[in-house]
């Protein structure tokens, strides 16, 4: 399959060498078998010349169905130009098989049992009535392979610049989302430590060395996607800074399988929602607060979850009453998995984000 992708003149060779010979094989067996040839000899000349003339007679066929291809499609001049070739495969079909014929017994004059062929002239008016009909068929064959084999081609490339188009269109949609997640993630960081300056200057100085270390990991990985491990180790980077602010009320609870380390996930897909279920529902609680994070596999699938205690979702917003955060995160998993991935936002004594992604690793 390679070969043939790769060399398309070594593929049309090898088609234009064994038509001829396969014919001439099965039109010399039936000639042996119906006794119109006195031996085996005899029918491979004859057959072999008849489909060797086919073949040469397909190369300007093909030429001009390219040519009628490439102009303008009307179909004036598509009919136009197919009658015209058709009437040049018939005025031109018993002239290749004459020149091949008398070429052959020029190199070759052993072959001819019944001695040299006669006048060209006189041969070709001869041959001229017999081969008329063969002349169209062949013509016709020809014509309707090359538009066959061209629409087919013609297909899969549109459909493969399809797929391509559909990627490029995809990578840009999901860099837009990140480009708006990560502007918000960080104000909304920056707000955090605003709010410690006056109040503690030495743990908001911690936050700030903290979120620095937050972001070059950030921007370490461009990649659409990253291991699960790599996910969560960003995850611990970021909650350890709202651990300085919080301080004992946040409760944090981890409960990932290392089996799952490995899996692909979407760069930033956790984030999002830790940061909703900190601001959320941790802010919006007056006592202790507890988050838990969990990710296991299970038919088949990454499920991850994050939980809260806090207030959870508003009943008349439903799982729509989500912020950019949420929002972008669903947008990426529709963007990159499709149907393939769900998205759950639920109360259960406070707020429960539920994921199921493709297992990939």
């Amino acid at each position: 399959m390679n070969l043939f992708a790769r060399w398309p003149r070594v593929t049309l060779a090898l088609v234009y060498a064994a038509l001829p010979t396969i014919f001439s094989l099965v039109g010399g067996v039936e000639s042996l078998v119906n006794g119109s040839v006195p031996g085996w000899g005899e029918a491979l000349r004859r057959e072999g010349l008849y489909w060797a003339a086919c073949v040469v007679l397909f190369v300007p066929t093909f030429r001009l169905c390219r040519w009628l291809h490439e102009g303008p499609p009307r179909w004036p001049r598509y009919a136009a130009g197919l009658g015209l070739g058709a009437v040049f495969a018939v005025a031109v079909f018993p002239l290749i098989f004459q020149a091949l014929r008398f070429g052959l017994w020029l190199v070759a004059p052993r072959y001819f049992a019944d001695g040299a062929p006669t006048g060209f002239a006189t041969a070709y008016r001869g041959l001229f009535p017999h081969l008329i009909t063969a002349s169209v068929v062949m013509y016709a064959c020809a014509v309707v392979a090359w538009q066959a084999v061209t629409h087919y081609r013609e297909a899969r490339e549109r459909r493969l610049e399809a797929a391509e188009l559909g990627a490029l269109l995809q990578q840009a949609q999901l860099q837009a989302l990140r480009s708006q997640l990560n502007p918000h993630f960080l104000f909304n960081t920056l707000h955090s430590i605003a709010e410690l300056i006056h109040e503690n200057p030495r743990l908001a100085e911690q936050m700030l060395l903290q979120l620095g270390e937050l972001l070059r990991k950030s921007l370490k990985t461009q990649s659409l996607e990253v291991p699960l491990g790599e996910e969560i180790d960003f995850i611990r980077s970021y909650l350890a800074i709202e651990q300085m602010r919080l301080g004992p009320r946040l409760e944090l609870v981890w409960s990932v399988d290392p089996a799952v380390l490995a899996a692909r996930v979407p760069s930033l897909i956790l984030q999002p929602l830790v940061e909703n279920a900190v601001r959320h529902g941790t802010a919006a609680t007056a006592g202790p607060s507890r988050l838990a994070i969990s990710a296991a596999r299970a038919d088949g699938e990454l499920r991850l979850e994050v939980r809260d205690n806090g207030p959870g979702l508003d009943a008349d917003a439903g799982n729509n009453g989500a912020g950019i955060g949420l929002a972008n995160t669903r947008a990426r998993l529709e963007r990159l998995y499709g149907d393939r991935a769900s998205f759950r936002l639920t109360n259960d004594d406070g707020l429960v984000v539920s994921m199921s992604l493709p297992w990939l690793a």
